[in-house]
């Protein structure tokens, strides 16, 4: 049976991969905070993930300014579903 890495090795892992860095900025989440995301959801799998309404409409807002509500409350049911399944396939930081 092979020992799983240490929570410290993942942390040095995820900081590196370019592709976590990438969605933290995307994201608007600092680097260390992002990491940390994803490490709790690493350790607690069967959680969910939430993330605010106003987050993500800011989020959307920025992404696709003048678009109206009701397309920026689609569009952030269909983002909120989009990582909800990334996190439980694990996949939402490049291996995370």
């Amino acid at each position: 049976m092979t020992a799983s890495p240490s929570s410290e090795a993942l942390r040095a892992q995820l900081l590196k991969d370019p592709y976590t860095v990438k969605l933290a900025e995307e994201l608007g989440v600092p680097l260390d905070e992002y990491v940390q995301q994803v490490l709790h959801f690493m350790q607690h799998p069967g959680e969910e993930l939430q993330i605010l309404d106003e987050d993500v409409a800011r989020f959307l807002d920025e992404a696709a300014p003048g678009a109206s509500a009701s397309e920026q409350s689609q569009e952030s049911s269909e983002l909120q579903a989009e990582l909800d399944s990334l996190v439980r396939q694990g996949r939402l930081s490049g291996g995370y």
